[in-house]
């Protein structure tokens, strides 16, 4: 009976030291618990992208004009041929971009955005004149740059952001008539100008360049993979003003006695219309 006495007593003062023990012991380190934060779409953002994209531009040409004819140096033609075509080429993009967002009250983003994009989409196109077949034209559209100004209006679901764009579109192209060939020519002596007033001489070339403003309007999807990276998916529509191609050319030397000979050329443009899709990644600094 003495002994079960001593064990109780034993017991009892080891359990209460236990609770005495642990109070005094430091507190055990625990690791914080991360918290995953929703990706922050406001502010400044800058990128690049690469796509494709294509350009369509039709044309008709108005007229064909010669001046300084002999006999006299003062006979003229004018002649409205009304060769017609379309230009269409596709090519790859690339460029680069910057912008800003606002986040908006709800899930809305609103935001401006400006980019550039080089490229060389060249086009070309053959016409001849009704009932002239020997009058063969040469038309090439070249693209080499082109941009927007354009604001986004967007929907916010988490690392995502579906938005639609609009605004002011722009592209630099140069337009080429060349004159492949033509039974315009000097036979002599005595010498003497033949001319086909259906066509410029053989070889004239005319060529104008511009930068041809107008409007773009399109849709995308961003999705931000990390805290200030997106990657995004865009397509644009770009539809630029008309132009007019008029250009003169000084031609022919012809005598005794000497009339100098000139032809002009004069074609209309439609507006040029471009579609590209592209994927691009930004840089956000927020």
């Amino acid at each position: 009976m003495q002994k079960l006495s001593v064990a109780s007593v034993l017991i009892a003062a080891v359990a209460f030291s236990v609770p005495a023990r642990a109070a005094d012991m430091p507190p055990i380190p625990m690791a914080p618990i991360p918290i995953a934060l929703p990706f922050d779409w406001e502010g400044f953002y800058v990128g690049a992208h690469t796509g494709t994209a294509s350009d369509n531009v039709s044309f008709t040409q108005t007229n064909v004009s010669w001046f300084g004819l002999p006999p006299h140096g003062t006979g003229t033609t004018s002649v409205n041929t009304g060769e017609s075509s379309t230009l269409h080429a596709t090519n790859v993009i690339g460029g680069v971009q910057a912008g800003y967002n606002w986040v908006l009250p709800g899930p809305y983003l609103f935001g401006l955005e400006a980019d550039i994009s080089g490229t060389d989409i060249s086009s070309t196109a053959l016409t001849s004149p009704p009932g002239d077949p020997t009058a063969v034209a040469q038309w090439n559209d070249k693209v080499n740059t082109f941009g927007t100004v354009r604001a986004r209006l967007g929907y916010i679901a988490g690392p995502w952001l579906f938005y639609a764009t609009g605004g002011f579109g722009w592209e630099y192209d140069k337009f080429t008539r060349t004159q492949i060939s033509s039974l315009t020519t000097v036979t002599g002596p005595p010498p003497v100008l033949i001319i086909d007033p259906n066509a410029l001489q053989g070889g004239a070339a005319v060529t104008a360049s511009h930068l041809r403003a107008g409007w773009t309007v399109g849709a995308g999807a961003e999705w931000a993979f990390a805290r200030t990276w997106t990657v995004k998916l865009e397509y644009l529509h770009i539809d630029t003003q008309s132009e007019l191609l008029s250009s003169g050319r000084f031609n022919f030397a012809v005598g005794p006695p000497i009339f100098q000979s000139s032809s002009t050329v004069t074609a209309q443009t439609s507006n040029l219309l471009f579609d590209t899709v592209r994927v691009g990644i930004n840089h956000t600094f927020n």
